[in-house]
């Protein structure tokens, strides 16, 4: 028959599944509230197993459990409001109306003692939350085994509302809540009891069973589990030294990758006045770290020398998983690239050494009077035994790399007729950060 873990609210088992414990029930609980005790067999919940008076056999119970209050607290954190099970509600009911036509359709949702396809619309159609949430209340008030003994009976001995309550689930239902995330389906169960009623999801069954050894992490297993699929989809952080990089990178996304825009956001550091720089930006990489945040961060730097030098500051750092330290890649006409200084006007590599986002607009920005503008030796930085270098007129660069990207908005120049290598390259690197290293 298999062996089944079930979650119950007030004593009343309202969710199961068999032969394993559920992760997205299991995110409601922290490891904190998981107790291990003993109890007689005939002590179990006759609600939700079979049981011999006469047992008297100890038996170990494994389960987590906290009070309704905490339960609801924790879901409305969450995102399970009210509000948005009372939306599930009536989204889906409407749903279920709009999929056949009364006239011509058969209508296979609602009770099951009711045959007459009319009837069951009827009965779908007059459904509202409120009208649920009173009648839950009174499925739990009841101790709920009367109710069900009238519903097998098909004997109309309470409130119809109350009985398909009652029925428990089907396909389309759960304790006469449309199906959806179980989470919406608990909070609204909540909504309506009292909130001093325990609420327990206990797998001492599964652990009698061998599927669990009974000392495993399940809270913390769980969360892991739903933050892999949440990461999956949800958008990566791009962390820039400035707002001008995430400015000139996320609209250079829209051009060149337009089918990528949703899965990326780049911070801002104008808009809240956040303070630019590649040092705040370390700073902000070890926030990230230390707020436990599930998405994927990439934090970006700079393709010179005060990135380098701020970078050993993370060496120490272990990072998390989901997160990734970049630095704009080398660029191919930067490796013979004019510089001003004190030994003259020289071409050298400056990848490494003043690489800041102006350099890859384009050699249609960088030469647009002629010859590239020249790259500026700035501070001699004593540890890396380098300078640091900063391209010149930085205000008028910017300007233009705007007058391109508003052309190639409009469809004024095309992805291919500008030079894009540069940002392709940064945007490229971006791609990658989270692509496995395939062994040459």
């Amino acid at each position: 028959m298999g062996s089944y873990c079930h979650l119950e609210i007030g004593g009343h088992p309202l969710l199961w599944s068999k032969s394993y414990v559920d992760a997205v029930l299991m995110t409601l609980f922290d490891e904190s509230d998981r107790l291990v005790s003993q109890r007689r067999v005939r002590d179990r919940n006759p609600a939700a197993d079979r049981i011999d008076p006469e047992d008297d056999e100890l038996e170990t119970v494994y389960e987590y459990r906290l009070d309704a209050a905490a339960a609801k607290q924790r879901l409305d954190i969450m995102g399970f409001t009210i509000e948005q099970s009372r939306i599930a509600f009536d989204t889906r009911l409407r749903e279920m109306l709009d999929d056949s036509d009364a006239e011509n359709d058969s209508f296979f949702y609602g009770p099951s003692w009711l045959e007459d396809d009319v009837e069951r619309r009827t009965f779908i159609a007059n459904l509202s939350f409120e009208r649920w949430g009173a009648s839950i209340g009174t499925f739990l008030a009841s101790g709920c085994a009367p109710i069900r003994t009238a519903v097998h009976e098909n004997k109309p001995l309470v409130d119809p509302l109350v009985q398909f309550i009652a029925d428990g689930e089907d396909e389309e239902f759960i304790f006469g809540f449309p199906r959806c995330d179980a989470r919406l389906f608990i909070r609204a169960v909540l909504e309506y009891s009292d909130e001093r009623f325990p609420v327990v999801l206990d797998y001492s069954e599964l652990v009698a069973g061998g599927y669990y050894q009974g000392n495993e992490d399940l809270a913390n297993r769980a969360r892991v589990s739903i933050q892999r699929e949440f990461v999956s989809t949800a958008k990566t952080i791009v962390l820039t030294e400035g707002s001008t990089d995430a400015e000139f990178l996320a609209k250079s996304l829209e051009v060149l990758f337009p089918h990528l825009v949703s899965l990326y956001s780049f911070i801002d550091f104008a808009g809240p006045n956040m303070e630019g720089g590649v040092g705040n930006l370390v700073r902000i990489v070890k926030a990230f770290i230390g707020s436990g945040i599930v998405n994927r961060v990439i934090a970006l730097f700079d393709n010179d020398t005060a990135a380098a030098d701020a970078l050993r500051a993370l060496h120490s750092v272990r990072l998390p998983d989901q997160f990734r330290i970049l630095q704009y890649p080398p660029i191919p006409y930067a490796t013979n690239y004019p510089t001003l200084g004190p030994q003259g006007n020289v071409n050298i590599d400056v990848n490494g050494l003043a690489g800041s986002i102006e350099l890859y607009f384009g050699m249609d920005i960088l030469s647009s009077e002629g010859e590239p503008v020249p790259v500026q030796w700035k501070g001699y930085i004593q540890k890396l035994e380098k300078y640091q270098g900063e391209i010149l007129d930085k205000p008028r660069l910017q300007a233009a790399f705007r007058k391109k990207l508003a052309s190639a908005t409009r469809g004024n120049i095309s992805a291919n007729s500008a030079d894009w290598v540069g940002i392709r390259l940064v945007l490229e690197s971006i791609f990658a950060a989270f692509t496995p290293v395939r062994d040459v």
